[in-house]
């Protein structure tokens, strides 16, 4: 399913498909995310009883600070922190990791955003600059008479993988979040 799901699903719509190929199970070992997010999901465990240090053992990620925007890990072990906070959350975690985050946690994407006209403009920057904060999933934007559209084209991976799965949902609904925000500024 994953990335063809949502190929299929955007052709049924008549709207062109994600660039990367589609796949199942795998992510690429060059695919990367910023250390900011698994920092958040980490400091989100925290604030609701847990442990961060396990949740990010073997990430690359400390849990005293977060580490600079532009300090990458690679996606499986960004996978592996999910998996872990998923094994002591429930399914609405990563979106309680989404409400924590907010634009301007990432230096880049918050100057960048909320220093627009408009929320267009802003959501354009958005969509082209969050190659910066991942490797190998993006977000399109496609714009019509009737509306404008974000389109999450994640990295590869097993969507019965609860890492996989919570991470898709904590990007789907930080986006949607942001959109919000920015909404709230037009």
């Amino acid at each position: 399913r994953g990335r063809r799901h949502f190929n299929v699903a955007a052709q049924r719509l008549g709207r062109r498909s994600c660039p990367q190929p589609c796949a199942s199970v795998g992510a690429v070992a060059t695919d990367s995310i910023s250390g900011v997010v698994p920092f958040v999901v980490a400091a989100v465990a925290r604030s609701l009883g847990a442990d961060p240090e396990p949740l990010l053992r073997d990430s690359g990620v400390g849990t005293a600070a977060p580490p600079p925007g532009d300090e990458h890990i690679e996606i499986a072990r960004y996978f592996e922190v999910w998996r872990r906070a998923m094994g002591l959350f429930d399914f609405t975690f990563p979106l309680r990791v989404a409400s924590a985050f907010q634009l301007e946690d990432n230096e880049i994407f918050g100057f960048l955003a909320m220093s627009c006209a408009t929320i267009g403009e802003a959501l354009d920057r958005t969509v082209r600059y969050s190659r910066l904060y991942t490797v190998g999933a993006t977000y399109e934007m496609e714009s019509d008479a009737n509306a404008t559209r974000v389109i999450w084209c994640p990295w590869r991976g097993d969507v019965a993988d609860a890492g996989y799965r919570a991470a898709m949902d904590y990007h789907v609904a930080d986006m949607e979040k942001a959109i919000r925000q920015l909404g709230l500024g037009a």
